[in-house]
């Protein structure tokens, strides 16, 4: 898809050359939908800009203060537009985004003043109600850590009446927004899984139900012509999560800019920024006491702001949870959305104390998908910041007056000189004032999210064909190896099953032995070995490892419990069984998780890792973490960190020293499976952030419609695929794939994930090495 947009500053006239240009267009017989953020902003709009061009075609807008149904009277305007008659519709973004579908988009030229918010989280407290709403939902697994929701069969029209709420039940409206984005086609709701799980279980772990929303470029798909307008456009989550999804965006060049009163920043000399502290602003920043023992900084910072300003008035934004009393008369306050407002420009000083910052969950979300705080931060907080500042005699280029912007953290302030050549940043009255913080989050690894994207497309490419060369190699699909004791340099035997099943039956097998202490018991390693690799000095250590094809982790005692641990992860089937020395007062456990492919090494490390950061965002932590003094308080999650690699050796399933400590539990419920090493690949920690695109080996939502619609179906057909038909389906499914437009390595990672559903996935695994060879 390819989209236009129009970035110009605040304040250089950039509603006035739109204007211009939907009067162009709708002098020559064509209609412009207008899109700006508020009915009031309309109205002047049409009163100051629309109106001195004495058009001769229709000039409309409805809103809730023209029409008492907007989005019906939207849906009868737009099919009673004739062919070849211009027009502008003005409608506001609520009513755009209500809209369920747009009569002939394919005639419209679309023109969307400012952007419309592309990321939005929702925590709602509803411990007892909650399945309202979660019983006509699924969740389908999505990465390492979320889930795409979606409705069952049969609930979209019962979702569709909860988001319409016609009768304004109070209940209903608290889901309303939550069901509209999950019945529509242009949002993708996501929830972390462990919470959804949680809450959806009623164990008391969970009271909030925490999603994650995002908007899909299909939304815009099929204008005439679709133009975004905005300040500082390329900073916008939008546009970055757009571009990751293989959206265009054409600059605007040419005459409309040549309507603009200026094009950059002017009078920069004039303008002073103060900044208060040297840390990022947040709510919990500004409610903490500082580090003078004074008291909290939002009690203090009227008299800072007082004693630097003096007398003189000044506007003044911040949240809602202050009065508007915080300065007292002489200051005017600023609307929380200021965009367009221009009845501030006789006041020369402004203070900005909003806290806009996403919540943690969100962040975290994110930068899974590619969105670092940095870039989130500007998203959020300091395009919001720069809007304030605009409203004042800063708009202005011809006022010469001095000018003074006070922000709350000096990163703001740098960001904001930049923007103003000449201005001069210096502490409010001469001094940061000293609070107490954080550590600093991650620095930036990439210049540019241009830069961002090519550097995880490299990463990916590579990432899909290490994982198709290691399932070429029939040894791939053995379980790891089994070693005599510790000290034995080669493996005594290779661990094949037939399938996840056979394997985790044989683990429960093992587990009935009674042996008298445990160095009488022999080892499991996760990996193949290569003992004679060139080069390397070991036999069995990291460097000799070829692959593996599950995850075994060992867990010597802590705060969590192998139940905690299986709810944490509701998608992964996992089987856990004492240890040796395990007692029913201190139980210790071992887990293994099946994986749908197998790994190297390095991706077995970055798969642990995946699990380690979950653990961390739920609250649980190793003792080396909290010895290095996090600035936590966490729980021990207990597992044995030295055997994080492929590499490691753990004693085989057997009972307790005292058999009635013993247990094997098995968590292979509904809706969980082997660990698919791709999926949880999407997001890398360790400081690399991997991006959700359509050219991932394994197809996803971003995808293009027809490629996406036809690889589900050709999968779909596969896992129907009656008993003993197996080798020539799986075929079939491979050309099929071939034939949607899928690249060769995409191809392979699609049939090892699929080989899982087929009724031998052993013999189908063997079969993937073959038919890559007969593809293009």
């Amino acid at each position: 898809m390819n989209f236009r947009y129009f970035d110009a500053l605040a304040g250089a006239g950039k509603t006035h050359a739109l204007v211009h240009h939907a009067d162009r267009l709708a002098q020559a017989g064509e209609p412009v939908l207008f899109v700006q953020p508020s009915k009031l902003l309309i109205d002047r709009t049409i009163s100051s800009e629309v109106q001195p061009l004495e058009p001769r075609y229709s000039v409309r807008a409805i809103h809730g203060g023209t029409s008492p149904d907007v989005v019906r009277t939207i849906l009868q305007h737009l099919c009673s537009v004739e062919e070849g008659a211009g027009e502008i519709l003005f409608i506001t973004h609520e009513a755009f985004m209500r809209l369920p579908f747009i009569q002939n988009r394919k005639r419209w030229t679309l023109i969307f003043d400012e952007v419309p918010g592309a990321d939005l989280f929702e925590a709602l407290i509803v411990p007892e109600t909650h399945r309202l709403l979660t019983d006509m939902l699924d969740v389908q697994a999505h990465d390492a850590a979320y889930g795409l929701i979606t409705w069952r069969q049969g609930a979209k029209t019962q979702l569709q009446e909860m988001a319409r709420n016609p009768r304004g039940d109070q209940v209903w409206g608290q889901f309303s927004g939550l069901a509209s984005r999950i019945v529509s086609p242009h949002w993708d709701v996501f929830a972390l899984l462990s919470n959804y799980h949680s809450i959806l279980g009623d164990d008391g772990h969970a009271r909030q139900l925490m999603t994650y929303s995002l908007l899909q470029p299909s939304i815009f798909e099929g204008f005439r012509e679709v133009l975004i307008a905005a300040a500082l456009f390329e900073d916008s989550c939008l546009y970055q999560l757009w571009r990751m999804q293989g959206v265009t965006f054409e600059p605007v060049q040419g005459m409309m800019r040549d309507r603009l009163r200026y094009q950059q920043h002017g009078n920069g000399h004039l303008i002073t920024i103060n900044y208060v502290t040297e840390a990022d602003w947040s709510k919990t920043l500004r409610d903490r006491t500082d580090g003078l023992g004074q008291g909290r900084l939002r009690d203090r910072l009227p008299l800072l702001i007082r004693d630097a300003l003096g007398a003189k008035p000044f506007a003044w934004m911040g949240n809602k949870d202050i009065g508007d009393d915080y300065f007292g008369e002489a200051a005017v306050r600023l609307p929380n959305s200021p965009h367009g407002l221009n009845g501030f420009q006789h006041m020369h000083d402004v203070v900005v104390l909003s806290a806009l910052n996403a919540p943690p969950a969100h962040f975290s979300f994110m930068e899974a998908r590619g969105v670092d705080a940095e870039a989130l931060r500007r998203a959020h907080y300091r395009t919001a910041v720069y809007q304030a500042v605009m409203r004042i005699s800063i708009r202005n280029p011809l006022d010469a007056s001095p000018k003074s912007i006070t922000i709350m953290d000096r990163a703001t302030a740098d960001w904001l000189a930049a923007l103003f050549p000449g201005s001069r940043v210096v502490a409010l009255g001469g001094e940061a004032v000293s609070v107490t913080h954080g550590k600093a989050g991650r620095p930036r690894r990439h210049l540019s999210s241009g830069d961002r994207v090519k550097a995880f497309r490299e990463r990916q490419k590579a990432l899909a064909a290490s994982i198709a060369a290691i399932n070429e190699d029939a040894a791939a699909l053995s379980y790891g190896t089994a070693f005599a004791s510790l000290y034995d340099a080669r493996a005594a035997l290779q661990l094949d099953a037939e399938d996840d099943d056979s394997f985790i039956q044989l683990l429960r097998d093992l587990h009935r032995r009674t042996i008298a202490s445990k160095h009488e018991n022999f080892l499991f390693s996760p990996a193949q070995f290569d003992a004679d690799l060139a080069g390397v000095a070991t036999s069995r250590g990291k460097a000799n490892v070829r692959h593996a094809r599950g995850l075994w982790l060992d867990n010597d005692g802590g705060d969590l419990t192998h139940a905690e641990f299986a709810r944490l992860f509701p998608t992964l089937r996992m089987a856990v069984w004492n240890t040796y020395s395990s007692t029913t007062a201190k139980p210790r456990w071992r887990c293994f998780i099946p994986m749908a492919a197998a790994v190297d090494g390095e991706l077995y490390r970055r798969l642990v890792a995946q699990i380690e950061q979950a653990l961390g965002q739920a609250g649980y932590a190793s003792a080396q973490v909290d010895a290095k003094g996090s600035g936590r308080r966490h729980r021990a999650h207990g597992f044995d960190v030295g055997k994080f690699a492929a590499s490691s050796l753990f004693y085989a399933p057997c009972q307790a020293a005292c058999s009635g400590d013993s247990f094997f539990v098995d968590y292979d419920d509904a809706g969980r499976g082997p660990l698919d090493p791709v999926l949880w690949l999407r997001t890398d920690v360790g400081g690399e952030q991997h991006i959700a695109e359509p050219d991932l080996c394994i197809l996803h939502d971003a995808a293009p419609p027809i490629l996406q619609t036809a690889v589900i179906a050709a999968k779909q057909r596969w896992r129907q695929t009656a008993k003993g038909h197996g080798h020539a389906a799986f075929f079939r499914l491979a050309k099929e794939l071939e034939r949607a437009g899928l690249e060769p390595e995409q191809i392979t990672a699609q049939l090892i994930a699929e080989a899982q559903a087929g009724h031998s996935p052993r013999e189908r695994l063997l079969e993937v090495a073959g038919i890559r060879k007969n593809l293009r």
